[in-house]
C-alpha cells in the first residue's frame, strides 16, 4: 500500500508490479469523497491488501471468487472477543 498520487485517491494498494489495482482505486476515490476518515481508507487498504495477497497465493482471479468463499473470509477477519468485553484482531499473516 502506498501515498496515491494526490488528494484522490490518498492510497494506493499495488500489485507485485508496481501496478495499482483498479477496483480499489476506485473505491477508495469514493470512500475519500464520503464523510469517512482518512484513517478508515488506510485501515480497510490494508485488509483489501491481505485480501489480495490471499487470492494470489491461491491463485485465484478476485472477480470470480464466489460470495460463500468470501464470507467465510470476512468472518474469519471480524474481530474477536477475549473475554474482558475488548474487541481484538487475530494476527494474520499472507506471505
Amino acid at each position: 500500500m502506498v501515498a496515491g498520487p494526490g488528494k484522490l485517491p490518498p492510497f494506493l494498494v499495488c500489485d507485485g508490479h508496481g501496478a495499482s489495482l483498479e477496483p480499489i482505486e476506485s473505491y477508495f476515490r469514493d470512500l475519500a469523497l464520503s464523510d469517512a476518515s482518512p484513517l478508515t481508507g488506510k485501515s480497510y487498504g490494508y485488509d483489501l491488501l491481505w485480501w489480495f495477497r490471499l487470492l494470489w497465493r491461491l491463485d485465484l482471479d478476485w472477480a470470480h471468487v464466489s460470495e460463500a468463499e468470501t464470507a467465510l473470509v470476512v468472518g474469519w477477519m471480524r474481530p474477536i472477543h477475549n473475554g474482558a468485553g475488548a474487541p481484538r484482531r487475530l494476527h494474520r499473516r499472507v506471505a
